[in-house]
């Protein structure tokens, strides 16, 4: 059954974040991060049609709410970055200017990918800190040998790029992360 399957899986997941180190409260923040992105890239935004402005964007009040509640901002931020592109005059005076239909969904995609990689970052990044060994924490990295072996992982497994019968985002970060990952691991093993 799927949904045993994926229940399995999230408590792999869990322990595998326990095991590093990732308290509860972070994992909380964490999962509420995933959840903003998926609610993000299911989102579709209402629109209104004036005869002036053409198709304008409008973040159904219950989605803006839940965004608001799994970002911990209050639902005006949400609806100031997803649908307004707001700048600073050269007179350092403050400009709004609601997006377009097309540039909306733009926009809010870009914020979904940008969450779910400052996400995966920050794992990244404390796996990579709990996989040294004691002597080389982060103060006594700065102070290494450059030409020292550190110690690392180099397990490469991916088999190219993901074609489904509907590519849409989610293809796109996991060939956008196959492709970083391959040229990392071929920068770190054929090249340095």
């Amino acid at each position: 059954d799927d949904a045993m399957r994926d229940i399995e899986v999230f408590n792999e997941v869990v322990y595998a974040l326990n095991s590093i180190g990732i308290s509860q409260d972070i994992q909380t923040q964490i999962w509420s991060m995933i959840a903003a992105v998926l609610t993000l890239l299911c989102m579709e935004f209402e629109v209104i049609e004036s005869e002036t402005e053409g198709s304008i964007p409008l973040i159904p009040e219950d989605i803006q709410k839940l965004l608001a509640h799994q970002l911990g901002i209050s639902p005006e931020m949400v609806d100031s970055f997803l649908i307004h592109n707001t700048f600073t005059s050269p007179t350092e005076t403050s400009h709004s200017k609601r997006l377009n239909l097309e540039a909306a969904y733009y926009h809010k995609n870009s914020c979904a990918c940008t969450l779910y990689n400052l996400v995966f970052s920050y794992v990244v990044e404390v796996l990579n800190q709990v996989s040294l060994p004691p002597q080389l924490s982060q103060e006594n990295m700065r102070e290494t040998d450059e030409d020292s072996q550190l110690p690392f992982i180099g397990i490469l497994d991916t088999f190219g790029f993901c074609n489904t019968d509907k590519n849409g985002l989610e293809t796109l970060l996991i060939n956008y992360f196959n492709e970083t990952l391959q040229n990392m691991f071929n920068r770190d093993i054929f090249i340095d």
